[in-house]
Protein backbone atom coordinates (compact mmCIF):
# COMPACT_ATOMS: atom_id res chain seq x y z
CA UNK A 1 0.00 0.00 0.00
CA UNK A 2 1.25 3.25 -0.69
CA UNK A 3 -0.32 6.25 1.37
CA UNK A 4 -0.08 9.99 -0.14
CA UNK A 5 -0.82 12.98 1.92
CA UNK A 6 -1.85 16.69 1.88
CA UNK A 7 0.93 18.81 4.08
CA UNK A 8 0.06 21.92 5.41
CA UNK A 9 1.53 23.14 8.65
CA UNK A 10 2.42 20.10 10.14
CA UNK A 11 -0.71 18.74 9.11
CA UNK A 12 -0.68 14.99 7.19
CA UNK A 13 -3.67 13.55 6.43
CA UNK A 14 -4.02 10.37 4.36
CA UNK A 15 -5.98 10.75 0.95
CA UNK A 16 -5.83 7.69 -0.75
CA UNK A 17 -3.85 4.52 -0.50
CA UNK A 18 -2.46 2.78 -3.54
CA UNK A 19 -0.23 -0.64 -3.39
CA UNK A 20 3.89 0.10 -3.16
CA UNK A 21 5.69 -0.28 -0.18
CA UNK A 22 7.38 3.45 -0.19
CA UNK A 23 4.68 5.67 0.56
CA UNK A 24 3.71 3.37 3.32
CA UNK A 25 7.44 3.24 4.70
CA UNK A 26 7.25 7.42 4.49
CA UNK A 27 3.50 7.83 6.06
CA UNK A 28 4.88 5.88 8.75
CA UNK A 29 7.89 7.42 9.24
CA UNK A 30 6.42 11.04 9.58
CA UNK A 31 3.84 9.37 11.83
CA UNK A 32 0.80 10.12 9.14
CA UNK A 33 -2.70 9.82 10.16
CA UNK A 34 -5.52 8.55 8.15
CA UNK A 35 -9.01 9.36 7.50
CA UNK A 36 -11.68 7.36 7.97
CA UNK A 37 -11.50 3.94 10.20
CA UNK A 38 -7.77 3.49 9.80
CA UNK A 39 -4.77 4.95 11.41
CA UNK A 40 -1.26 5.00 10.49
CA UNK A 41 1.07 5.49 12.77
CA UNK A 42 4.57 4.23 13.84
CA UNK A 43 3.11 0.57 15.38
CA UNK A 44 1.83 0.77 11.72
CA UNK A 45 -2.28 -0.09 10.40
CA UNK A 46 -4.33 0.09 12.94
CA UNK A 47 -8.41 -0.35 13.53
CA UNK A 48 -10.70 2.42 14.20
CA UNK A 49 -9.74 4.57 16.89
CA UNK A 50 -11.67 5.64 19.88
CA UNK A 51 -12.41 9.12 17.85
CA UNK A 52 -14.17 7.72 15.47
CA UNK A 53 -17.23 6.90 18.38
CA UNK A 54 -17.07 10.44 19.47
CA UNK A 55 -18.69 14.00 17.71
CA UNK A 56 -15.54 15.51 16.79
CA UNK A 57 -14.44 19.75 16.60
CA UNK A 58 -14.24 20.98 13.25
CA UNK A 59 -11.12 20.57 11.58
CA UNK A 60 -8.63 23.92 12.16
CA UNK A 61 -8.83 25.91 8.61
CA UNK A 62 -5.68 27.86 7.51
CA UNK A 63 -8.14 30.41 5.93
CA UNK A 64 -10.11 31.63 9.29
CA UNK A 65 -7.19 31.45 11.39
CA UNK A 66 -6.25 35.60 12.28
CA UNK A 67 -2.88 36.83 11.03
CA UNK A 68 -0.99 40.06 11.89
CA UNK A 69 2.36 41.25 10.64
CA UNK A 70 5.76 39.70 11.02
CA UNK A 71 7.01 41.01 13.81
CA UNK A 72 10.78 41.61 13.43
CA UNK A 73 12.04 39.32 16.43
CA UNK A 74 10.07 36.12 14.43
CA UNK A 75 11.61 37.59 10.57
CA UNK A 76 15.19 37.28 12.76
CA UNK A 77 14.47 33.93 14.12
CA UNK A 78 13.52 33.21 11.10
CA UNK A 79 16.92 34.11 9.27
CA UNK A 80 18.72 32.73 11.93
CA UNK A 81 17.21 29.55 10.95
CA UNK A 82 17.54 29.28 7.52
CA UNK A 83 20.75 30.96 7.62
CA UNK A 84 22.34 27.79 9.43
CA UNK A 85 20.90 25.97 6.68
CA UNK A 86 22.11 27.69 4.00
CA UNK A 87 19.21 28.51 2.63
CA UNK A 88 18.71 31.85 2.38
CA UNK A 89 17.56 34.72 0.90
CA UNK A 90 13.92 34.28 2.34
CA UNK A 91 10.84 35.85 2.01
CA UNK A 92 7.59 36.20 4.08
CA UNK A 93 4.70 35.52 2.03
CA UNK A 94 2.73 38.81 2.29
CA UNK A 95 4.95 39.77 5.46
CA UNK A 96 2.15 38.35 7.41
CA UNK A 97 1.98 35.11 10.31
CA UNK A 98 -0.70 33.16 11.28
CA UNK A 99 -1.71 33.31 15.01
CA UNK A 100 -2.12 29.75 16.02
CA UNK A 101 -4.46 28.32 18.67
CA UNK A 102 -2.40 27.14 21.52
CA UNK A 103 -4.66 24.32 22.69
CA UNK A 104 -5.45 22.82 18.99
CA UNK A 105 -1.78 22.91 18.33
CA UNK A 106 -0.26 21.50 21.20
CA UNK A 107 2.18 18.77 20.74
CA UNK A 108 0.37 15.39 20.15
CA UNK A 109 -1.89 13.65 17.74
CA UNK A 110 -5.46 15.29 17.59
CA UNK A 111 -9.04 14.27 15.84
CA UNK A 112 -10.97 16.56 14.14
CA UNK A 113 -13.98 16.26 11.17
CA UNK A 114 -13.50 17.41 7.68
CA UNK A 115 -16.57 20.11 6.55
CA UNK A 116 -17.48 16.59 4.02
CA UNK A 117 -18.05 14.67 7.42
CA UNK A 118 -15.14 12.63 7.81
CA UNK A 119 -12.59 12.21 10.48
CA UNK A 120 -8.79 13.34 10.13
CA UNK A 121 -5.86 13.64 12.69
CA UNK A 122 -3.23 15.74 12.89
CA UNK A 123 0.00 16.16 14.75
CA UNK A 124 0.76 18.94 16.64
CA UNK A 125 4.38 20.78 17.07
CA UNK A 126 3.20 22.90 20.34
CA UNK A 127 4.99 22.54 23.22
CA UNK A 128 3.65 22.81 27.11
CA UNK A 129 5.96 25.91 27.85
CA UNK A 130 5.12 27.87 24.41
CA UNK A 131 3.17 31.08 25.11
CA UNK A 132 2.92 32.35 21.88
CA UNK A 133 3.21 30.51 18.63
CA UNK A 134 2.85 31.57 14.62
CA UNK A 135 2.84 30.10 11.47
CA UNK A 136 4.83 31.45 9.17
CA UNK A 137 4.87 30.32 5.34
CA UNK A 138 8.08 31.44 4.03
CA UNK A 139 9.83 30.90 0.22
CA UNK A 140 13.38 30.20 0.46
CA UNK A 141 16.68 29.18 -1.80
CA UNK A 142 15.25 25.36 -2.65
CA UNK A 143 16.25 22.38 -0.23
CA UNK A 144 19.08 20.31 -2.44
CA UNK A 145 17.60 17.06 -2.36
CA UNK A 146 14.04 18.21 -2.75
CA UNK A 147 14.01 21.20 -4.88
CA UNK A 148 11.08 22.41 -2.84
CA UNK A 149 12.00 26.60 -1.82
CA UNK A 150 8.29 26.99 -0.05
CA UNK A 151 7.95 26.17 3.55
CA UNK A 152 5.34 26.66 6.35
CA UNK A 153 7.64 27.66 9.76
CA UNK A 154 6.03 26.98 13.18
CA UNK A 155 7.81 29.42 15.02
CA UNK A 156 6.88 29.35 19.46
CA UNK A 157 7.67 31.36 22.45
CA UNK A 158 9.11 29.45 24.68
CA UNK A 159 10.99 30.64 27.87
CA UNK A 160 14.13 31.10 26.11
CA UNK A 161 12.90 33.09 23.28
CA UNK A 162 11.37 32.89 19.90
CA UNK A 163 12.61 29.41 17.94
CA UNK A 164 11.52 27.66 15.34
CA UNK A 165 9.94 24.03 16.28
CA UNK A 166 8.64 22.77 12.63
CA UNK A 167 9.63 23.20 9.26
CA UNK A 168 7.17 21.38 6.81
CA UNK A 169 7.57 21.48 3.38
CA UNK A 170 4.42 22.50 1.33
CA UNK A 171 2.61 20.99 -0.97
Amino acid sequence: MRATHDSIQGRHRVTQARRGWRGLAAALTLGIVASGALTLGPAGVVGPSAASATTLPPCPTLSTWPFTPITPVVKATLVYYYRARHLTPLRVYRNRVWVLNLALERVGTHWCANPDGGRAGYVGVVPKNARRAVLVRVTHRPYPVTGSATTYATVALLPAGWKVISDDTAP
